[in-house]
């Protein structure tokens, strides 16, 4: 089977060809028109063959990108869970060492691999906002932004807005049957 580069290649040499014309025999035959058709119709075949193995490959892909996307899932999930899990220890394990602090006293707990534990606290400050409406405009952030909604509107409407205008962008994509 052709790569695809030779395809693609092939089809521009016969693009150039078929683009210079064909003489014509004596005899009222055009020899290279009929090789032309006959590399064209071997080109087709080669080509189609092409697009089987390409919707094959495509096809395994997706399913690559499903199972590994479902992979993810899992590991999210499971993710997840072992973050829960951590953090209902780090709080059963808070509460032992309070009470173990409390019983035993001093700040900290010598363990016998030599190595300690010990509670500690940091002190944070942050703002928490009651009410917005009652705040000195100065202490407000506005952020500005386009109602594109709006603006398409009234553009798709004949309606003019100064500062924007309608544009039409096509893409294109290759759709398969299967």
């Amino acid at each position: 089977m052709a790569t695809t580069r030779d395809l693609l290649a092939g089809a521009r040499e016969l693009a150039d060809a078929g683009a210079h014309g064909f003489d014509v025999a004596e005899d009222g035959t055009c020899p290279g028109q009929d090789a032309w058709d006959a590399a064209v119709l071997a080109w087709v075949a080669d080509s189609g063959d092409k697009f089987l193995a390409l919707r094959a490959v495509r096809t395994r892909l997706e399913y690559e990108a499903k199972m590994l996307a479902d992979e993810a899932d899992r590991l999210k999930q499971a993710s997840v869970r072992a973050g829960k899990g951590a953090d209902r220890l780090a709080q059963l394990t808070e509460a032992l060492l309070r009470e173990h602090l409390e019983l035993q006293g001093g700040d900290k707990v010598s363990l016998s691999d030599g190595g300690w534990v010990a509670l500690r606290s940091r002190k944070s400050v942050s703002v928490e906002v009651e009410n917005v409406d009652a705040l000195d405009p100065a202490y407000i952030r506005v952020k500005r932004e386009a109602d594109k909604t709006l603006i398409g509107q009234e553009l798709k409407a004949g309606r003019p807005v100064a500062g924007a205008v309608l544009v039409e962008r096509a893409t294109e994509s290759v759709a398969w049957s299967r």
